[in-house]
């Protein structure tokens, strides 16, 4: 079974976050476990992981966590949608930044230890086609593949 975490602000595009997490998680049926963990996941959590998607909505940049300062402020690594991306990529992981009907974010705008985001294949979820790019997402993540135990039944 993959495992899948979602990493998102909690005041960004929750509804989007959530519904794109409760279709994911209908497409995959039992083949894939998500884990919505806005607040930050601990290093063995996301070891364990398939691969991290980075949901990215309009206030991704400059929504700050309570109390915090902005992702785009390098004066705070302790971010925790910062340290999941950079734990992620510190581990190998599969990162896929999933944009919300936003337009790609802006190298020049990324903090330097993100840069690395840009050069990552990224989907972008429309509400327009939100179904068509939902499938798109699922196929990258594997929803086609059979399970090793489906390979198992056929050899």
């Amino acid at each position: 079974m993959q495992k899948i975490i979602f990493s998102h602000r909690p005041a960004d595009e929750k509804f989007g976050a959530g519904l794109l997490r409760s279709t994911l998680s209908e497409r995959f049926g039992g083949a894939a476990e998500f884990t919505a963990n806005p607040e930050g996941t601990p290093r063995a959590e996301i070891a364990e992981a398939s691969a991290v998607l980075l949901v990215i909505g309009r206030h991704w940049l400059d929504d700050a966590p309570e109390g915090g300062l902005l992702l785009a402020d390098p004066a705070d690594p302790a971010d925790p949608v910062r340290a999941t991306a950079l734990t992620a990529r510190d581990l190998g992981k599969r990162i896929v930044p999933v944009r919300l009907a936003v337009p790609p974010v802006p190298v020049d705008l990324l903090p330097e230890q993100l840069k690395f985001l840009a050069s990552l294949p990224d989907v972008e979820v429309k509400s327009r086609q939100a179904p068509m790019d939902v499938e798109e997402l699922a196929h990258l993540l594997g929803a086609d593949d059979p399970s090793p135990e489906e390979e198992g039944a056929d050899g």
